[in-house]
């Protein structure tokens, strides 16, 4: 049977789908075309992102360098990434720091870890140590386990930190020393008033200068505890009170069968601009409490307290069950100088200053620590 010849109306049809398939496979070049150019600009804008970034930016796998950017290049001494692709990384790193990085490497390549954060020292192309941060993660680079991370160098930080740090070290001393020294200059002025007032034939008048000795004592004891201190600038103040009121139970001779003591003292920590007036201020009430509360012979309890009130203030209370304060006698327009002095210390905490004549007396005394003002 011979081929019948395709009609008319056949060839057109034809025709039509070789038009339609065309058109289809020009449309799917044009689409190939366009995703191409999208791939190209992606790659260039992650090419500039990655080349201008401050960071170094690496791709290793089994410890050799499959990938960095210009600023890694840069970082290790080297023009261009090409000068520095395919060596193995322990040329990077200072021998003695290697064991630190293969650690974190292999950590990293098994699985163990995702994600590390450390340093170590690096090795330049012309034998520059310095020092490097690393923050990496894992990946799969071409099917396999590798390591991308960021690089910067931190020579020039840890070299800051390091002065920082030696300046730090020579302040510290520095103040130690002069805490060290303001002590012994206190403790001069002691001795030198204990020499003047061994000429004293007047017993109050020699009194008076053993008083002086003991306000200059607590202000030496402040300056001791701060020399003694970890923190320079702080004062552990349960700590300075215990000391204080041991030294006053010994100077009046006082027996702690008969007057008892009891401190109730909350941790506290005060610079030398809150220390001073507060030690001062327990020397003269405690002082005060022990020259007239209790009449020779006769048993009592002094209690201190010192804890937390309302916000960020204190409550110092220094209590006694002795004969009382005299009900006709102001505290606070009193002519003795032991209590001008706690008026004025008072005053200069920006406090307030209470009296309670019940079953003895009580002062408390309500006060804000002071905040350090730079002195120009």
């Amino acid at each position: 049977m011979k081929n019948q010849k395709p009609t008319k109306e056949q060839l057109l049809k034809e025709l039509d789908r070789l038009r339609k398939k065309v058109a289809k496979l020009e449309a799917m070049k044009a689409k190939q075309a366009e995703v191409e150019t999208a791939l190209q600009e992606a790659e260039r804008k992650y090419r500039e992102l990655v080349d201008v970034s401050p960071m170094g930016i690496y791709i290793t796998q089994n410890h050799i360098l499959r990938f960095c950017n210009q600023r890694l290049a840069e970082i290790f001494g080297y023009d261009r990434p090409e000068d520095i692709l395919g060596i193995h990384i322990s040329k990077l790193v200072l021998p003695e720091n290697w064991p630190i990085v293969d650690k974190q490497v292999k950590l990293r390549e098994s699985g163990h870890v995702e994600r590390v954060e450390y340093q170590f020292k690096g090795l330049k192309r012309d034998g520059t140590v310095i020092d490097v941060g690393v923050l990496g993660g894992r990946i799969f680079h071409e099917g396999r386990p590798a390591i991308q991370g960021c690089l910067i160098d931190i020579t020039d930080r840890i070299r800051t930190v390091e002065q920082i740090r030696s300046a730090l070290k020579e302040k510290e001393v520095l103040l130690r020393e002069i805490h060290h020294r303001v002590k012994n200059n206190m403790q001069i002025i002691s001795s030198l008033l204990n020499l003047q007032a061994a000429q004293l034939k007047d017993k109050k008048d020699l009194f008076l200068f053993k008083e002086t000795q003991n306000r200059i004592r607590s202000l030496a004891l402040v300056h001791e505890k701060l020399y003694q201190s970890k923190n320079l600038s702080m004062i552990d103040f349960a700590e300075y009170t215990r000391s204080l009121i041991t030294y006053l139970w010994q100077f009046f001779m006082i027996d702690s069968e008969t007057i008892r003591l009891h401190l109730d003292l909350e941790e506290a920590y005060f610079d030398i601009n809150t220390a001073i007036p507060c030690g001062l201020i327990v020397n003269e009430l405690v002082s005060n409490i022990l020259k007239h509360a209790f009449p020779v012979g006769q048993k009592g309890e002094v209690r201190i307290v010192l804890s937390r009130a309302d916000g960020n203030k204190w409550a110092l209370v220094v209590q006694d069950d002795g004969i009382g304060f005299p009900e006709n006698l102001d505290f606070r327009k009193s002519e003795t100088l032991g209590m001008q002095i706690v008026i004025m210390l008072v005053q200069q905490l920006d406090g307030t200053i209470e009296l309670e004549r019940e079953e003895g007396t009580t002062f408390k005394i309500v006060f804000e620590e002071l905040k350090y003002k730079p002195r120009i």
